[in-house]
């Protein structure tokens, strides 16, 4: 049986502002160790139709992204006439791709609506595993990473789950799950202002809520550490919503945060009080998004 082939392909911005070039080289870089971590292949992608009149300096920028990375990676370009080409990406001729990563900016909601984002186009329509990088980002050494995994213990966190786990086999390294209960307490404290005061039922509505998450969260993580791959685990109960709880977080160490869910508006998901597209722009590390697909 022919061996499969993988790619981390990594969608670039070749337009000439000093920002654009800077997150170029950055997402090439990150491009670079997911390739190494996963044992794939790199493949810049970036988008340009054949009449522009940048055309040519845009294919020189993407080879020369290129030759920086080929040093470390084996890598390939890939100047597509539209991002419509990387949406429709399928398994082809032995070759499949393992990650898609794309940038951050910071977009305003109305530059969105007239420009639109390569990011947020990946998050709606690609089946695949997106890997976001925000403003954000600290660089970090070429070790292997932690993996994150934001739960809210459903299945709109299961594809994230089992990728996250099949990726920590791969990498021999370890696995932190994380859940926030903050939606089920304002959701109780919405009951006590409209009660005037904190009734007994309340009282053992969270409780139970804390007991239930751990009793879950505690059969994921052996789930998991069943696989081979050591689990740690957390249960938050502040009043913040993941974004801001990770922008806060001192992660000193390489290390990959997954979410997980499916496709439900512009923004993709939310979950734990936090689109996939907040906590990228606050976080310090890479997000990896995994929709709730069979093709995962």
């Amino acid at each position: 049986m022919r061996e499969m082939i993988r790619e981390v392909i990594v969608a670039v911005d070749l337009e000439g502002t000093a920002e654009q070039q800077v997150l170029a080289k950055r997402l090439t870089k990150l491009g670079v160790m997911l390739a190494h971590w996963t044992d794939s292949q790199l493949r810049l992608f970036s988008a340009t139709e054949e009449n522009d009149p940048e055309h040519r300096e845009k294919e020189r920028r993407l080879n020369a992204l290129a030759e920086a990375a080929s040093s470390q990676a084996r890598c390939t370009v890939w100047l597509g006439s539209s991002i419509n080409e990387l949406l429709k990406l399928k398994r082809r001729g032995g070759v499949v791709a393992e990650l898609l990563v794309a940038g951050l900016r910071g977009h305003g909601r109305t530059e969105l609506a007239l420009h639109g984002s390569v990011s947020e186009a990946l998050l709606q329509h690609t089946s695949r595993p997106v890997v976001l990088l925000g403003p954000a980002f600290q660089d970090f050494q070429e070790s292997k990473p932690l993996l994150y995994v934001a739960t809210d213990l459903t299945n709109e966190s299961r594809a994230a789950e089992w990728y996250a786990r099949s990726l920590a086999k791969r990498l021999k390294t370890g696995i932190k799950l994380f859940h926030s209960l903050w939606p089920t307490i304002r959701s109780l404290e919405e009951g006590i202002a409209l009660a005037g005061s904190v009734t007994e039922e309340q009282r053992v509505d969270l409780e139970e809520a804390l007991s239930d998450a751990e009793k879950r969260i505690r059969a994921k993580a052996e789930w998991i550490e069943r696989s081979g791959v050591s689990c740690d685990w957390r249960i938050d109960v502040s009043r913040e919503s993941l974004a801001d709880i990770l922008a806060r977080e001192n992660i000193s160490q390489p290390a990959l945060l997954f979410m997980g869910g499916g496709n439900r508006g512009p923004m993709m998901t939310r979950l734990l009080g936090s689109t996939v597209r907040d906590v990228a722009m606050k976080s310090s590390i890479p997000i990896v998004a995994v929709h709730r697909s069979k093709s995962c």
